[in-house]
């Protein structure tokens, strides 16, 4: 099958698709409880992609006879915040000398002098995510040179969407961001779509 075995747990394949209108600057991550979705923290949900700006599309291995809760987050788009965060620093190292110098002196000023102040992150649990939080403690640092998404707008669906893993594949079509999910029976499918990348 498409899902396979991962140490011992039979591995399903999942789809996902979700219908929201984003600039260029945002993309859609898919985020919930279960590893593979980032354990509740957006930085380590899985990131969609979209041709059209307005479909998202993603598929992750979970395990199969397995259930999940999850939702969709608008974060920034990294490469967009690349650009953005490489031109701060130039301009930061233009004006203080070095990429270091800046960063140092954008801490020891809680940040007001700007080149760091994106740098800093306050985490973001999601609502009935168990008290699982962030991962805040866990999360790797970003370096000067690479800056972490900001999460832009969470789904306030209550306790997310859920999800029964019930094959090695499925499609899940999620409808619009933010509406209340239809049962399974409505939106999930077995076997994955053509379109399945």
């Amino acid at each position: 099958g498409l899902g396979g075995v991962d140490g011992g747990r039979r591995m399903g394949v999942v789809r996902f698709t979700v219908r929201c209108k984003c600039a260029s600057n945002e993309c859609v991550r898919v985020v919930g409880g279960h590893p593979a979705l980032g354990g509740w923290d957006p930085l380590r949900g899985v990131e969609m992609s979209s041709s059209d700006g307005f479909t998202w599309v993603t598929t992750v291995k979970l395990p199969a006879i397995g259930k999940a809760a999850y939702k969709y987050v608008i974060m920034e788009n990294n490469a967009a915040l690349q650009r953005s965060t490489s031109a701060a620093l130039e301009s930061a190292s233009t004006s203080a000398g070095d990429n270091s110098n800046a960063n140092r002196n954008s801490e020891e000023d809680g940040g007001r002098s700007g080149a760091g102040e994106a740098l800093r992150l306050t985490p973001v649990a999601a609502e009935g995510s168990d008290g699982a939080g962030s991962g805040a403690a866990s999360r790797p640092k970003a370096s000067s040179s690479e800056q972490a998404p900001r999460v832009l707008r969470w789904e306030t669906l209550e306790g997310g969407r859920p999800l029964t893993v019930t094959s090695d594949s499925l499609n899940v079509d999620d409808g619009s961001f933010n509406e209340m999910p239809a049962p399974d029976a409505g939106r999930v499918t077995v076997g994955l779509s053509a379109h399945a990348q």
